[in-house]
């Protein structure tokens, strides 16, 4: 064989062995899974339990309430309070998560931190017995400040964390995230906890109309985790799995939320007509319970299908640290929700944990 031929040779065995390397799959990460489980009244069955296990989830992130600002007195007070059924199912780990709105961050006054710290120090000791745990391996704070609110969010985290020192100083004291504080830190800071819980949803607000999805836009993402500067804490990844329906009246504004379970009394009401894919008008006034909808008032509903969040998982990929250490989230566990988001198949949603 003369040398050409050898060189010739060579280059080919190199670009079949670059191709085949390109093609060869990056291993997954073996990350921990988790459920956030956002409802009012927390009741676990045997079977959600054989779920959960089947698909070894060992974490649930639990909302236990709410922090708000009262419409009549103009006091911060705590709303929504979860109720813990006693025929519930004992789970492993818990995570309590406590919502504060943006006007209630507004409300509260600098000397008032550190007593709201204190109280939510009591609620957690009322939860633990209800929860039948030992202790919590973490509590998260979820509110979405801004740069004008960050100074005060951070010094009732300051004080939060002194607190829960106390109570055990083996709590984790995390936040949620969201893509725009992830992208605009250097104007909206980074909190004084140790870890975060990035979503990947809810980009637009639905009480904007917006032709968009509300829930899940994978365009938009894909810019906010475009050329970003590495996040400074250690963050964990929440992902969708649920949909909803938004009302508006004829003019366009906001009227209200109904959750997933209230999609299918919704949408075989015979006094509502589509228009467009997704896009509804009343031709009539009807009631899902005790909420209206007038006539001519908008049903607009976003869904989350599983391609999408599936999506979601690799627009992550070399944007954030993932390791073993890693909490993948998916937002929120809900029977029907989950059935309908897997068509009913455990197979998708280990693929979506999987994925990393």
């Amino acid at each position: 064989m003369d040398f050409k031929k050898c060189i010739l040779l060579v280059i080919l065995v190199l670009f079949l062995f670059s191709c085949s390397y390109r093609q060869q799959k990056i291993p997954s990460v073996p990350v921990k899974r988790a459920f956030y489980y956002w409802k009012t009244t927390l009741k676990l069955s045997g079977q959600d339990i054989d779920y959960l296990g089947s698909l070894k989830i060992n974490r649930l992130y639990v909302r236990i309430f709410d922090i708000v600002l009262d419409a009549e007195s103009k006091r911060v007070i705590p709303d929504n309070k979860l109720l813990v059924s006693k025929n519930s199912a004992s789970f492993g780990e818990i995570v309590p998560v406590i919502f504060i709105t943006q006007e209630a961050l507004k409300a509260m006054k600098p000397e008032e931190l550190d007593d709201f710290s204190k109280k939510i120090i009591v609620e957690l000791k009322a939860y633990e017995n209800e929860f039948r745990v030992k202790n919590y391996p973490e509590v998260q704070i979820d509110c979405d400040w801004t740069g004008g609110t960050k100074e005060r969010y951070f010094s009732f985290l300051k004080y939060l964390k002194v607190q829960l020192g106390k109570y055990d100083p083996k709590i984790v004291l995390s936040v949620t995230l969201r893509l725009h504080q992830l992208k605009y830190y250097e104007k909206t800071g980074v909190p004084p906890v140790e870890r975060t819980g990035l979503m990947l949803y809810n980009l637009h607000s639905p009480v904007k109309y917006n032709e968009s999805n509300s829930i899940i836009d994978t365009v938009g993402t894909k810019e906010y985790l475009k050329s970003r500067k590495p996040y400074l804490l250690k963050t964990d990844i929440i992902l969708p799995v649920y949909s909803w329906a938004v009302q508006y009246n004829s003019k366009k504004e906001f009227v209200r939320l109904y959750p997933e379970e209230d999609l299918e009394q919704l949408l075989g009401n015979k006094n509502l007509k589509e228009y467009s894919k997704d896009r509804f008008r009343a031709t009539d006034n009807f009631n899902i319970g005790r909420k209206t909808v007038w006539k001519n008032d908008i049903i607009k509903i976003d869904r989350c299908e599983f391609s999408d969040s599936l999506k979601l998982t690799e627009l992550i990929k070399g944007k954030l640290i993932i390791d073993s250490d890693t909490v993948v989230s998916l937002f929120h566990y809900d029977n029907e929700t989950i059935r309908r988001f897997s068509d009913g198949k455990p197979e998708k949603i280990k693929e979506l944990y999987n994925n990393f």
